[in-house]
């Protein structure tokens, strides 16, 4: 079958090495090495054997020709569209991570754009959310997130929808699985892999949260999930995604890279329903008032100041955002930063300082404060 020379041009994009890695997971055979710039491989289907050849120099005058052949080959094993195999060639090296919304809103093929722009943020929040989970599980994580997480999202791919589809698919770039050869066996997995091992047991266990808070209003099994990276910025993330993405339902589908297996698959797909957004703001609400939040960056003004300036310094108290809703903020502040605040509060200047914050009571308190500094004189 003729390829186009628009899709050649596509074609021409892919590295040989994703080509190769493909070839190999889907069983063919390299039969013979054509110096350095090319190879044969060959695969044994039904009775029939086929032979392609694999240009390995992008910089050939007729590289674009030879990858067109190749695809051509593949596309009459494998008998399914073109794009399609393409598509799951630049994925051979990548852990696939799908999301897709599904409604009567969005049956016609048509979102609104705040809608679809609500869809990648949220499912960029749910991934980031996975990878800092995948570093350390605990129940939030503050405004700052851990620079690893972010240098991930930062290798995250997120491919093109299909024309009809409302299906995002994220691409977290994995090392291929190597033979260990002389040194010694090592199971680990990269990072890159453990954070969407983490997405999907995250996302599983905030599903029977949802299920188990559903029939018993009980919180119990968010809080037992923990250890399998639910978290409050998760949840936040989720409801999020659903209530923003004006989907019915979101479902999460992983497919992980071939070039690198998992040992045992099990269903990989998640189905989350925007009837449950409530229940996960709930929850959320229910961890951050529970948990101490560790490096909390907190922003506002200084509406009190209590007693007057002394060798001690003295307690202030801060309207800031917290947890999406306007909140009061004791802090203790040593003298220097103190008479700051005092200053601050007579010309109703804005202020941030970072500390640990700490629900006590109905009131928040913000421990161990530093980086006091007023915002107006930035």
């Amino acid at each position: 079958m003729k390829v186009s020379g628009r899709d050649a041009e596509w074609l021409a994009t892919l590295e040989p090495h994703q080509v190769e890695a493909y070839l190999r997971s889907r069983g063919w055979h390299r039969s013979a090495q054509l110096d350095r710039k090319g190879e044969v491989w060959t695969v044994s289907t039904e009775g029939e054997e086929f032979e392609l050849l694999l240009a390995l120099d992008r910089t050939l005058r007729d590289y674009r020709t030879r990858i067109a052949e190749a695809f051509s080959t593949l596309q009459a094993v494998e008998d399914r569209p073109l794009l399609e195999i393409a598509m799951d060639v630049r994925r051979t090296m990548a852990d696939a991570m799908r999301f897709c919304a599904e409604g009567p809103s969005i049956a016609s093929g048509s979102m609104p754009v705040d809608a679809a722009s609500a869809l990648v943020a949220g499912c960029r929040d749910v991934v980031l959310a996975a990878a800092c989970a995948a570093l350390d599980k605990r129940p939030v994580f503050p405004n700052r997130k851990p620079v690893k997480a972010l240098e991930y999202m930062e290798r995250v791919i997120l491919e093109a929808p299909r024309a009809g589809s409302f299906q995002l698919t994220l691409l977290s770039p994995v090392p291929p699985a190597l033979v260990p050869g002389t040194f010694p066996e090592d199971d680990a997995d990269p990072f890159e892999r453990k954070v969407v091992h983490t997405l999907h047991a995250s996302l599983s266990g905030l599903r029977t949260a949802i299920q188990h808070a559903s029939s018993t209003g009980d919180a119990a099994a968010f809080f037992q999930g923990v250890c399998l990276g639910v978290h409050a910025n998760l949840l936040e993330a989720a409801a999020n995604l659903l209530e923003g993405s004006d989907a019915a339902r979101v479902s999460v589908d992983i497919q992980w890279s071939p070039t690198r297996p998992v040992k045992q698959p099990g269903p990989t797909r998640i189905d989350l329903d925007a009837a449950a957004a409530p229940i996960l703001r709930e929850a959320s609400k229910l961890f951050r008032e529970r948990e101490p939040t560790p490096d909390f960056e907190l922003e506002g003004t200084v509406i009190t100041v209590h007693g007057t300036d002394s060798m001690l310094g003295g307690r202030i108290t801060i309207a800031a955002i917290v947890a999406n809703a306007l909140r009061h903020v004791d802090v203790e502040l040593p003298l220097d930063t103190y008479r700051l605040a005092i200053d601050a509060h007579k010309l109703m200047h804005q202020v941030r300082v970072a500390g640990e914050l700490v629900r006590s009571g109905r009131a928040h308190v913000l421990k161990d404060p530093r980086y006091f500094r007023v915002i107006d004189e930035d």
